[in-house]
């Protein structure tokens, strides 16, 4: 049986303040959580394996440690990260270059963001003089870590045992949500990759008939979807992969005709643009097809949100749509993505800012002289 792998992400050194004991490190405490994680049995086996980057690399202050440290966490299975403030080291001390804890941080949630949790114990750890370029890492860390929704705050223990036993507590509880998270996962996969019902009838459609059946079962199941209630918004269908030309070229660029869609609505926000997939999709053909890479693309549970942010184009992707479950289950992600990530006052307002600017195209069109 493969073990687990858990990655523990946090400063070694730094030393708690307020216990009883004294002396008492993060370092420590990573031990003992390796320790007790490891000393777990599942069915009479040991199944957890807990990767720790310890002192060698505090005190190797080189690209080569850095780089190692991020190929432990793109192994991993789970992410945990003990914030304490500080964003780590960086390599040869740059200017301008994030922690190593911070990094970390940013791959973590960037490719595991469902399997990626964190504690944050700041207030157990006293405000240290760091140098001008480490307190601009800090800062650049402190304001991801504000943004991240998946921190629990921890700062009441009065002694180790006390402090021990309820961050142990909380990480257990996240590996059991996590391990949650895998048996949905697979039972989606399952509903995309078992060949009957709705998912064979899809599969026997030529593309008309596909974006017929995707695009009637994605309007129903967002017709009442409360995020969007008085945003504009459209529904576009790639019948197959995105990889696909063909497919693809039943959606074109629908954000070029937006100013069209405004006309006449009484809504006062938009456009929104939800394109279900019923393959496939990478960030790359995501960003191919707004037609330049500077774009904020955020993968998520559900396939990937577009923003960009000069005019404010956003469009959700929505991927693996091959049966009408999965369709369902696509847009319960984008609700959850919505509220829990904190984005959806930012996508409504985007859309409010994305509104002005087409109906300003609109009334340039009134313009004598221009054509």
């Amino acid at each position: 049986m493969s073990k687990i792998k858990i990655f523990i992400s946090s400063k070694v050194n730094p030393v708690f303040e307020g216990l009883t004991e004294k002396d008492y490190t993060l370092g420590k405490l990573r031990a003992f959580i390796k320790t007790q994680l490891e000393a777990e049995t599942f069915l009479g086996e040991k199944i957890f394996d807990v990767i720790l980057n310890e002192d060698g690399f505090e005190a190797d202050f080189t690209k080569s440690a850095f780089d190692t440290c991020l190929k432990r966490v793109s192994g991993a299975d789970v992410i945990i990260i003990l914030y304490n403030g500080d964003a780590g080291w960086a390599p040869d001390k740059k200017k301008n270059v994030n922690g190593i804890c911070h990094e970390e941080y940013l791959m973590a949630v960037k490719d595991h963001p469902g399997m990626t949790f964190g504690i944050n114990i700041s207030g157990h750890f006293a405000k240290v003089k760091y140098s001008a370029e480490q307190q601009v890492r800090n800062k650049s860390f402190q304001d991801d870590i504000d943004s991240y929704y998946r921190f629990k705050e921890y700062s009441e223990a009065k002694n180790v045992t006390e402090l021990q036993n309820y961050i142990l507590k909380l990480i257990k509880a996240d590996i059991q949500s996590s391990s949650e998270k895998a048996f949905k996962a697979k039972k989606v996969a399952d509903l995309s990759n078992t060949v009957f019902g709705k998912t064979l009838d899809w599969s026997k459609l030529n593309y008309n008939q596909r974006v017929t059946e995707l695009k009637s079962e994605a309007e129903k199941d967002f017709k009442d979807f409360a995020p969007f209630k008085d945003i504009i918004v459209t529904h576009n269908i790639i019948p197959d992969n995105m990889s696909v030309t063909d497919a693809r070229n039943y959606i074109k660029r629908p954000f070029l005709y937006e100013q069209e869609t405004i006309k006449g609505n009484k809504l006062k926000k938009g456009v929104v643009h939800l394109i279900s997939i019923y393959g496939s999709a990478t960030e790359t053909q995501v960003k191919n097809l707004v037609g330049h890479p500077d774009l904020t693309v955020i993968k998520t549970e559900f396939g990937f949100y577009l923003w960009e942010q000069c005019t404010h184009i956003q469009i959700f992707f929505l991927i693996n749509c091959k049966n009408p479950s999965i369709i369902k289950t696509r847009v319960q992600l984008v609700e959850i993505w919505l509220k829990s990530s904190k984005e959806l006052s930012k996508v409504q307002q985007r859309s409010v800012a994305r509104y002005s600017i087409l109906e300003a195209i609109n009334k340039s069109q009134d313009i004598k002289g221009i054509k």
